[in-house]
């Protein structure tokens, strides 16, 4: 099925982004992609989880905007600020 295909191959590509938002929103789309296959096949305890994904990617993406990061917000960026010693 292209469903789950799509969906491995986005996943895969994503997960390398540096862009945190970017990456969220390519993970949001790859869990719609498992959930329309999962519809597709009849296994709904795998839509109820992949909808639990999306609310979880979701809910981090209005966190992020509300607490003011930007979008622009480079991973590497968040890793160089956690490792400097206080």
């Amino acid at each position: 099925s292209l469903f789950p295909l799509s969906a491995t191959l986005l996943g895969t590509y994503v997960t390398y982004q540096r862009d945190e938002l970017r990456m969220r929103k390519g993970l949001f789309v790859c869990s719609f992609l498992w959930t329309m296959n999962n519809i597709l096949i009849g296994s709904w305890v795998a839509v109820c989880m992949e909808s639990s994904s999306m609310a979880s990617n979701v809910w981090s993406m209005v966190r992020m905007r509300h607490q003011g990061i930007p979008e622009s917000l480079a991973v590497d960026g968040l890793l160089q600020e956690s490792s400097t010693p206080v």
